[in-house]
């Protein structure tokens, strides 16, 4: 029987075989790679919403002639660019990190992913959904302004909050957390600790002053 695969490079037909020979998953799989000579340990396949495990019936799923398999496929999206990559279940974030570093020229350690709001740390699962975004932002410096000669460096994303800069100083620095307080120049407000440094106006190299 016939089906169709979606796939980021652009839609097939697919040949697998009927209900009397008990194909399962893998065997779909297979089937691909001869077309896309993508091994099946990459793929992952989705069918009416639902992730679909090598060890079972293709008829197990209801699939038949004319169905829509997915290949599943995240886009990595940084700035106005966008880039589509195959993933599976145990596909982690380092993956991603090094597909965004051949595609967008960042270096694995100068980025961060988020995944619906959330960081995406480097050795967690993706999540095995098809067609989501994951958000790539280039991190940055900023700088700690203290007492006489004291400057801190400190490596920051757009969507970290003030809490987490402080736990940074407190971490890194050996200040105590309970006592830093902070300020943009000219300002007359410290800084709330669950503001972002994007709501802040807080970009790369920007000043920060510290008060404890």
């Amino acid at each position: 029987m016939e089906v169709t695969v979606v796939y980021p490079e652009g839609n097939f037909s697919l040949m697998i075989p009927g209900y009397d020979q008990n194909p399962t998953i893998l065997h779909v799989k297979q089937r691909i790679q001869q077309l896309i000579h993508v091994e099946p340990q990459w793929q992952g396949l989705s069918f009416n919403g639902e992730s679909l495990r090598d060890s079972i019936r293709v008829q197990d799923y209801g699939i038949e002639q004319g169905s829509v398999i997915f290949l599943i496929r995240v886009s990595l999206v940084y700035e106005a660019l966008q880039f589509q990559v195959l993933i599976t279940e145990q596909t982690k974030g380092i993956f991603l990190k090094d597909q965004a570093k051949n595609y967008f020229g960042l270096a694995i350690e100068e980025q961060v992913l988020f995944l619906n709001g959330q960081v995406l740390e480097d050795l967690a699962n993706v999540g095995y959904y098809p067609n989501i975004n994951i958000i790539v932002h280039k991190t940055y410096s900023i700088w700690i302004l203290g007492g006489v000669g004291e400057i801190y460096e400190c490596i920051v994303h757009p969507y970290m909050n003030v809490l987490s800069l402080k736990l940074i100083l407190h971490h890194k620095y050996g200040i105590e957390l309970t006592s830093i307080k902070l300020k943009k120049p000219g300002s007359n407000w410290f800084l709330t600790d669950q503001t972002t440094l994007w709501g802040a106006g807080i970009r790369a190299n920007d000043a920060i002053h510290l008060f404890y």
